[in-house]
């Protein structure tokens, strides 16, 4: 059995995207769950990357954002071949954002932060690494 998973620290889930999430789930013939507790204090978002330790004996797991609505029409994400070991999710490449500055922004901390714990002084990757954590799915 596959599950589908949101975090509503704080109960904002509104009913249209709790009703959309239980839809989707009864067409695509999975589990629902909401996580309200956070892991870490003072750091709801950690739920998401978190959550799906709370969960055991899925086939597949899918996160969605609390704030999403699945369209009636959305295709089941649990139909694809899912590797074990492979996580899938959509880039954080924002062609609007895209800029020196947004990079700076963006990477720029979390690039110095890298380099400074690096002894050989190598360069990291940082676009490629990052993506949009709003929806995810992995086996």
């Amino acid at each position: 059995m596959n599950l589908l998973y949101t975090v509503n620290i704080g109960n904002f889930i509104t009913s249209k995207a709790r009703d959309s999430f239980l839809s989707a789930c009864a067409r695509w013939g999975c589990n629902y769950a909401e996580i309200t507790t956070t892991p870490i204090v003072g750091c709801p978002s950690a739920a998401k990357l978190t959550g799906y330790q709370c969960f055991s004996g899925h086939d597949a797991i899918a996160y969605f954002d609390g704030d999403m609505i699945i369209s009636d029409t959305a295709p089941n994400p649990f139909t694809d071949e899912i590797e074990p070991g492979t996580l899938y999710a959509v880039s954080d490449y924002q062609k609007v954002n895209q800029c020196p500055e947004w990079d700076d922004i963006a990477y720029g901390p979390l690039l110095a932060d890298l380099l400074s714990s690096d002894p050989h002084g190598n360069s990291f990757p940082t676009k490629q690494n990052f993506f949009n954590s709003g929806m995810f799915l992995f086996r």
